[in-house]
């Protein structure tokens, strides 16, 4: 059995590139400007050989840089705010810095290699933001991590922190049946790639079925957590004359652009139609009427996510799967009097 290889060295990584060293080490600071063409072909070496630098591998063996990284598609939704402020909150108070990528964008090195053993001590995932052979190259690359809204690939042991969608999208629909008499509910889910919109749509069919309701395709459409999809959706609904009592939305986003379609048809909320959403955004609740929706504890995914990372990186034992609960917030749209 052939013996463990030699760890690569920066003239090893220079040699494969065609660069010298002192460039390879400005690529890896980022202190000075390298053409781009340059860099990628560092980057390529680097990976190539999967080279790991000298001060960076110190660092990582007695936990040292102080960096978590954080991958994430994109950061222009309300909903991060309170993930981003756990986060934020849980790294500083154990004294560690953030870097964020974000992968919304398409990049010419995999998304995978931006964050890693040169820059971070381990990363935090969210949801879909890459891919599971992304995911598998940072694992068998020995980077700690841990996924946020988001289950483990199969055959990667990779912690999760992750909330009850299903209970939540039972509770809100139970809500509607039960004390509202709805029956006929429109459901606009999320992205069909996203964990929790899965769950929640699971919710959904799971609700009606344990109430004898049966699951009417036409009532389904897609609001994608965004607010004009559910808004062109809702719209969509409404010209075809589908019948509908009540719409429970996959997110706060969509149930907002939900509601500028109904209101824009002179239906009204909640004397017509209830209306429900899901996260609980700071919005929500100073919202007219305010929305009933589903609360979810994204800071405490966010406090909880780094607490993990940072025990994994530091050895320790940590559950693999984490489910924090869901709990109805019911306010005005539903048709209830707070």
């Amino acid at each position: 059995m052939p013996g463990q290889k030699r760890r690569a060295t920066i003239q090893d990584v220079a040699r494969l590139a065609g660069v010298s060293s002192a460039t390879v080490s400005r690529v890896l600071n980022q202190t000075v400007f390298v053409n781009p063409k340059t860099q990628e072909k560092v980057r390529n070496a680097i990976e190539s050989l999967h080279y790991v630098p000298s001060s960076a591998a110190q660092a990582l063996a007695g936990n040292k840089t102080k960096t978590i990284g954080l991958f994430v598609h994109g950061i222009s939704e309300v909903f991060f705010v309170p993930l981003l402020r756990g986060i934020e909150l849980s790294a500083s108070k154990a004294g560690y810095n953030l870097l964020i990528h974000t992968t919304y964008s398409q990049q010419k090195n995999p998304a995978y290699k931006m964050l890693g053993h040169h820059n971070t001590d381990g990363v935090l995932v969210f949801s879909d933001s890459l891919n599971d052979e992304e995911l598998g190259h940072l694992v068998s690359r020995g980077v700690p991590c841990v996924l946020i809204y988001h289950s483990p690939p199969n055959g990667l042991r990779i912690p999760s922190i992750n909330i009850d969608n299903m209970a939540g999208a039972i509770q809100v629909v139970d809500h509607l049946i039960h004390i509202h008499q709805r029956r006929r509910i429109v459901f606009l889910r999320g992205p069909s790639n996203n964990h929790d919109a899965v769950w929640r749509e699971k919710g959904y069919r799971q609700a009606l079925e344990q109430n004898d309701i049966a699951y009417d395709e036409s009532l389904v459409s897609d609001g994608n957590f965004h607010f004009q999809t559910a808004a062109d959706s809702m719209q969509g609904l409404i010209r075809k004359g589908t019948a509908f009592d009540a719409v429970f939305c996959a997110d706060d986003g969509s149930a907002f652009g939900a509601y500028a379609a109904l209101k824009d048809a002179g239906i009204r909320v909640p004397q017509d139609v209830s209306l429900a959403g899901f996260d609980d955004v700071y919005f929500a609740a100073h919202f007219s009427p305010g929305l009933t929706t589903v609360q979810a504890p994204t800071e405490e995914v966010g406090k909880l996510a780094v607490d993990t990372l940072l025990g994994r990186i530091r050895d320790k034992d940590i559950p693999e799967h984490v489910l924090l609960p869901t709990r109805l917030k019911i306010r005005q749209s539903c048709g209830c009097v707070e």
